[in-house]
C-alpha cells in the first residue's frame, strides 16, 4: 500500500508541475501584455507599435522556443528528411510555426500520403505521416515508375528497380486500373505466377506468366477467368505458351511451343 501511494503522489506531483509551468508562461504573457499598455499610457506615441512588436516579443520568450519535433510514420523515409520537406528545420519558435503550410509542404511531397501536424506548448511539435507504399512499377512511353496501390506516381525508377520483386505493369493508363485487377489475382492464388499485366487497348487484362507463358483475359467475367486459368495452370504441360481466355465460357484457345512437340 505504501509503494502504492507513493506512486499517485508522484503523478500529482507531475501534474501541479505542469500547471505550474502552464501558469508561469501565461503570467510572463500577461506581464508583456501589460508593461506594454502601461508603456502606452506613458508614452502614446508608442501605442501602435508597442502592439505590433507584442507577437514578435512573445516568439523570442525562451518558453516558446522549438526544442523538440517528434515524427511519427516513418517507414522509408529519413527523420532529417522530413524535418528538412517540413521547413521545420528553419524555425526556432512554436509560433511561428503555420500548421496550415506545413501540412502543404508534407503532402506535396510524392513520398508521403497523408500528414497532421500537432502544436504542444511550450515547445514541441509533433508531425504524424503516411507514407506511400510502393506496390508496383508502371512501364509507360519507355520510362519506368515506382507506384502505390492507387496509382500514385511516386518516382522515377531505373530498370534495375525490377529486380526488386515488383509487379510490372504496362500501357496507358494502367497505373490507375492494376489494383482491381491485382486483388482478383490475390484471391485466385495466382499473384506468384504473374510477373507482369498489360492493358490492351484500354478494355482488358494480357497476363504474364512464369515459363513464358501468356494469357489474354476477357473484357468481362474476369474473375471467372482466374477461377478457369487456376485449373488449367494447375494441370498444365510445360509446353504451354499461350492461354487465351477472351471467349469463355462458350472456348478456350491453347497454344503450345512448337520445339517441344
Amino acid at each position: 500500500m505504501k509503494q502504492q501511494t507513493y506512486k499517485i503522489k508522484s503523478k500529482q506531483t507531475l501534474l501541479k508541475a505542469k500547471a505550474q509551468r502552464l501558469r508561469t508562461i501565461k503570467l510572463k504573457a500577461l506581464a508583456l501584455f501589460i508593461l506594454s499598455l502601461v508603456g502606452c499610457y506613458i508614452f502614446p506615441y508608442a501605442l501602435i507599435e508597442s502592439i505590433y512588436d507584442l507577437p514578435k516579443r512573445l516568439i523570442e520568450l525562451k518558453t516558446f522556443s522549438l526544442n523538440d519535433i517528434e515524427i511519427v510514420g516513418l517507414n522509408k523515409l529519413k527523420y532529417n528528411e522530413v524535418l528538412k520537406i517540413s521547413g521545420l528545420d528553419q524555425i526556432k519558435s512554436t509560433l511561428e510555426v503555420d500548421l496550415t503550410l506545413t501540412k502543404e509542404k508534407l503532402q506535396s511531397n510524392s513520398r508521403i500520403e497523408e500528414a497532421s501536424i500537432i502544436r504542444i506548448f511550450p515547445s514541441k511539435i509533433k508531425i504524424i505521416i503516411k507514407e506511400r507504399v510502393p506496390q508496383a512499377i508502371w512501364w509507360n512511353r519507355k520510362k519506368f515508375y515506382l507506384v502505390d496501390s492507387s496509382g500514385y506516381v511516386i518516382e522515377k525508377v531505373s530498370e534495375d528497380k525490377l529486380n526488386m520483386g515488383y509487379l510490372l505493369i504496362v500501357g496507358e493508363n494502367a497505373n490507375k486500373d492494376y489494383s482491381a485487377i491485382q486483388d482478383m489475382l490475390f484471391h485466385n492464388k495466382l499473384s506468384n505466377q504473374v510477373l507482369s499485366i498489360a492493358k490492351i487497348g484500354n478494355r482488358r487484362w494480357d497476363l504474364y506468366l512464369k515459363g513464358d507463358v501468356l494469357v489474354k483475359l476477357p473484357e468481362a467475367n474476369v474473375e471467372k477467368s482466374l477461377e478457369i486459368l487456376t485449373k488449367i495452370i494447375k494441370h498444365r504441360k510445360s509446353n504451354l505458351s499461350v492461354i487465351d481466355l477472351r471467349l469463355i465460357p462458350d472456348k478456350i484457345y491453347l497454344e503450345y511451343k512448337l520445339n517441344d512437340e
